[in-house]
């Protein structure tokens, strides 16, 4: 996932290049990766992404988190990890 502002240049892949997806998302690298000072809705569809690829390439993702956040400050602090509400495709173990 690689933020259209983001300005960090171009990545070299090495010899794996042809292993990886990039797909460009809009907003700054703070918006893309969920920073606290970024747009957490744009994080949630670069997130829902990747999470669809590493489900299609056979992760066990789970469907909701071990433990909710206390509370939102923790959440931004990476003190507990949330995840938002997705949908997970039909016969996903």
């Amino acid at each position: 996932a690689v933020a259209i502002d983001g300005g960090r240049g171009i990545q070299l892949l090495g010899a794996r290049a042809d292993a990886v997806q990039e797909v460009w998302f809009r907003g700054a690298h703070c918006d893309v990766a969920g920073r606290r000072d970024g747009c957490q809705g744009l994080a949630d569809i670069a997130l829902d992404w990747v999470l669809d690829g590493a489900i299609a390439a056979g992760a066990n993702v789970r469907r909701s988190p071990e433990r909710a956040a206390p509370t939102a400050v923790d959440a931004l602090a990476g003190n507990a990890h949330t995840m938002s509400f997705r949908k997970v495709p039909a016969g996903a173990a």
